[in-house]
Order: structure tokens, then sequence, then C-alpha cells
């Protein structure tokens, strides 16, 4: 028995020195003022059982050698408290979560408060001891929350709870959300910008795009040109110059909101409006890395992040498929749409983001008064007519196409350009394949 210890007190050694002493102090404050130890232990045995590696508790053992002895435990717990807390305790200022940390500080304005709360939910949502300690303190309401955060980051609740405010740097950005509904664990009651991007911070020393690569990606190049879209040439003379000069001056609250039948070139306008203005452009993901949809609360906290991520760069953001966090009024369960349950915040966001959007939809109506009011523009996207549907389709059909097949294919009023420009290059690549085998 003996030598079964010594081995595993070996193991509790080396597992407790991968651990980082910044981590091993929160543990230490749910589990000792917090009073997590109590709940932590039942009938000799842990509910986590990598404390007892990180503190090195197997060898507590009483009278029942093979239960830990909750007293013995919990003085030895106490015991680890009393030292930490005379240390000052931070993550190595190299590591890629420093590093990271750095440039979200100076991208975003973060206080040191702020960051101290993002750092504790990254570790929190990465690191499998923490949450499940975390889960011992129960069930916190929304005022526990702040007193719990206190405890752990050893700072005073008003100023926690005025740091996760939604006006604040934290909830603006959609780094950190505070979940406001009912009594939930730690892990549930806060939240990130994305599932993965806690592992994104601790591992990607990149630029800070990268950190957000799972929600706000940048849009593939333009495929047509603003000769394509002559049939709305009266607003693109208003929309470009308009784009160019609000880019120019830094204006805020510039949105626009484009409307029309799937298929009608929507999104290529989006992309040929910043090549014509100079700009990048980023697309607000409507899908995951797995290609699972992104719901529209998420798609908003992304929007969030990249208005603070981007708001030095010139840059526009496009919010396709809307109908998502736009619609919800007519749900047979009377849920409301994510966009009428934030409607305060969405008015507040089309009027002061910094950086310019394009949202863009299937239809109008997904859309009440009070929000079309609050855009500069709601442009209609018809099919083009006849004679811009033949441009578009001799343009991208080069010399595949004989004049005879061109004018048959702009019979046709379902034909959008989305879909001529797709075939066009699907039609020119089996060519260049079929001419390189027979070279």
């Amino acid at each position: 028995m003996k030598r079964r210890r010594t081995r595993a007190a070996a193991m509790c050694h080396n597992a407790a020195s991968t651990v980082d002493p910044v981590v091993k102090a929160w543990l230490l404050r749910m589990l000792v003022p917090l009073g997590a130890q109590r709940s932590g232990i039942r009938h000799g045995t842990l509910r986590v059982e990598q404390l007892a590696e990180i503190f090195s508790l197997r060898g507590l053992y009483g009278d029942d050698p093979d239960e830990l002895d909750e007293r013995l435990v919990a003085a030895r717990l106490r015991q680890l408290y009393r030292e930490t807390e005379g240390s000052a305790h931070a993550f190595d200022d190299n590591s890629t979560l420093s590093k990271n940390l750095n440039r979200l500080e100076s991208l975003v304005g973060l206080t040191e408060i702020d960051r101290k709360i993002l750092e504790f939910v990254v570790m929190l949502k990465s690191e499998s001891v923490l949450e499940e300690t975390s889960d011992l303190l129960g069930a916190l309401s929304f005022t526990r929350v702040f007193h719990t955060l206190s405890v752990i980051l050893d700072r005073p609740a008003d100023e926690i709870r005025n740091r996760l405010g939604p006006r604040n740097v934290l909830a603006q950005s959609g780094l950190v959300s505070l979940s406001t509904i009912g009594n939930g664990t730690l892990d549930h009651r806060l939240d990130l910008l994305s599932g993965s991007f806690a592992d994104h911070v601790r591992t990607s020393d990149a630029d800070p795009l990268y950190l957000l690569r799972d929600t706000v990606v940048p849009a593939s190049p333009a495929r047509l040109a603003l000769a394509d879209y002559e049939h709305i040439g009266e607003w693109l003379e208003v929309v470009q110059p308009y784009l160019r000069r609000s880019l120019e001056t830094g204006r805020a609250g510039v949105n626009i909101f484009v409307y029309g039948p799937p298929g009608t070139g929507k999104t290529e306008l989006a992309k040929t409006l910043a090549q014509a203005v100079g700009c990048e452009l980023f697309e607000i993901a409507s899908q995951d890395n797995d290609g699972d949809p992104v719901d529209g609360h998420a798609r908003l906290r992304a929007f969030r992040a990249a208005q603070s991520f981007f708001g030095e760069r010139r840059a526009m953001l496009l919010f396709d498929e809307v109908e998502d966090v736009f619609n919800g009024g007519d749900d047979p369960w009377g849920r409301r749409g994510t966009a009428q349950a934030r409607k305060a915040w969405i008015n507040r966001t089309l009027e002061s983001n910094r950086v310019p959007a394009l949202w863009l939809s299937n239809a109008v109506d997904c859309l009440d008064n009070a929000f079309i009011r609050r855009f500069d523009m709601v442009i209609e996207l018809p099919v083009p007519p006849k004679l811009q549907r033949r441009k578009i389709i001799r343009a991208a059909g080069g010399d595949l196409l004989a004049s005879a097949d061109i004018e048959r294919l702009a019979n046709l009023e379902v034909l959008a350009p989305a879909v001529v420009t797709r075939v066009a290059a699907l039609v020119q690549t089996c060519s260049s394949a079929r001419m390189t085998a027979f070279a």
C-alpha cells in the first residue's frame, strides 16, 4: 500500500506541475472561500478527480485506506489557499494567450479588469478542471455571479458588474457575454464569441482577424462589375460616393439594406461595391467550420466583434441572409425573433456602428418600420432586364457560347446573375481541364 501511494504521489506532482499557478489560485478560491470543497468530496471520493493530482490530495486517507478523509482534505486546501494568497500570479508574458490578450487590449481598448475577466473566461472554457470545479458551486443567481467572480479574480463585485454591463467593451465587442436569464452554473452564465474562440486565443499566435475566423471571414473577390448593375444605376450613383466618403471620414452608423429574390446578385453587388470604393469586405458567417448554421444571436455577436476589430481599417461588413436575425414576429409559439428580443441594441448598433455594413435579404418584410427607418438606404435588387442579362451572359461565357445560345439564355427571366457566373466558371474549368488532358 505504501509503495502504491508513493507512486501515486509522484504522478500527482507531475500533473500539478503542468497547471499554471494562476489557475491553481482560481481553483483554491473556488474551493475554500466560495465553499466548493464542501460539495467536492462525497463518500471519500473527489467529484473532480484532477484536483487530487493538482493539490496532492491522494495521501490524505482516514481510517478507510480507500476513502479520502474530508477533514484532512479541507485542512490541506485551506493551508494551500493561505500560502497561495500571499503571492502574485500572472500568466507568462511570452505565452500565446498573453500575446493575444495584448493584441486584443490594444485593438478593442480592454481595461485591466476587462482583460482579467476575458482571461478567466477563456481558461474556464478550455480547462476542464476549472469548468468542473466551478460546477461544484451550483446554479448561480445573476447577482451571485458578480460575487463569485469578485472572489475568484480578487476584484470588487461592483467593478465586475460594471465591466460586464451591456454598454462596456466586453459586451459591446461581443468577446464576453453574460446570461441574465434564470439561474445557471458559472460556465453557462459566461460565454465567449464562439465555441472555438478560447482555443484560438490560447494556441494561435496570429493576426486578431484569425481569432474571428469561425465567425467573420474575408469575402471572396467580386466576379461582376458595376456595369452589370445598370438596372439600378440611379441607386449606384448615390451609394458608391456615399460609401467612399463615409470610409474617408469615418462616418458612424452607415447601413444599407439590399433585398431581392434569391440569385439576383445581392452578394456580388456587395463585393463589387467594396471593390469599387477600394476597401476590404468581411462577411459575417452563417455557417460554422462543420457546415452547421450559426444562429442569429451568435451572428449579431460576431457583428459586434467585427465592429471593434475592424474599426481602424478601411473595411465594410457584409451581413447576408439577415432573415434569421430579423424574422420571428410570426412565430406560432409567440417567441420573438433575435432582433425583436434585442431591439434597443439593434437600434443603437444601426445608429453608431463604426464599420459600414451591407445587410442582405430576400425580402424587406422581415423588418419592422422601427428598423427600416434606421437604414440609410433600402434598395430593391430585381432580376435584371433582358438587355442586362444578355451582357452578363456574354461577359461570363466568353467564347464558350454562340450568339444564338446567349440570346436563348437571356430570354430566361429566372436565370439570375449568380447562376450565370457560377456555371460559366464551372464550364471554363472543365474546358481547361479537357484541353490539358488532350495536350
